[in-house]
């Protein structure tokens, strides 16, 4: 069984490595995310934008990414569903995606990730440690939180974001838990601390 599922997610990782094209994140350069946010990565990372969303990764994303989700607006969701299709969550269950709302809570922002991620086929989702933390400057908030994938991967993960100007900023990181989630969580942690919110 676990020989067919990391044959699974090797399959996954070489189909959407050939379909999405990436471009190298250097080790002490700064780099723009989707247009809004600045990082200064202390590890080569992968990137890629899609629409207001980036990911970042390292070994390939159904192992570890780091998805940054930018200026998400009043009644949007936090990415468009081509996205998810192209991570490599093309499960979306029917029924509308949840929506951004500037009036939001800390709390209701991480019922908006679970809602979307369960939406897009994940299992299990549960968040802890919901809690205050600095994002790019601003007041902002962190959780951590698990899951499962339809494959049975079980994963780690974490979330830090604001709000800004009625705009949401938020990162997610999420990592297979065994192994995976802890080898570049310094690194992430790392990236975020150098992160800063450009203002237009």
């Amino acid at each position: 069984m676990a020989t067919k599922l990391r044959m699974t997610l090797l399959a996954a990782v070489l189909a959407i490595s050939a379909c999405q094209p990436y471009t190298l994140a250097q080790t002490g350069k700064p780099v723009l995310v989707a247009d809004s946010l600045t990082v200064t990565p202390s590890i080569d990372w992968s990137h890629s934008a899609i629409g207001n969303a980036e990911i970042w990764t390292v070994d390939g994303p159904l192992l570890e990414d780091l998805t940054f989700f930018t200026n998400v607006d009043k009644g949007d969701p936090l990415a468009p569903t081509s996205f998810w299709i192209r991570i490599g969550m093309p499960y979306q269950k029917e029924g509308k995606m949840p929506t951004f709302d500037p009036a939001m809570s800390a709390l209701e922002i991480a019922d908006l990730v679970r809602e979307t991620y369960t939406r897009n086929g994940q299992l299990n989702f549960t968040y802890t440690d919901l809690a205050p933390q600095p994002f790019g400057g601003n007041k902002g908030f962190r959780f951590d939180f698990t899951f499962t994938t339809v494959e049975g991967l079980n994963k780690q993960g974490m979330a830090v974001g604001a709000l800004v100007n009625e705009k949401l900023h938020i990162a997610i990181y999420t990592g297979a838990r065994e192994h995976y989630f802890e080898k570049y969580k310094s690194a992430v942690e790392t990236l975020l601390n150098s992160l800063k919110i450009q203002r237009g």
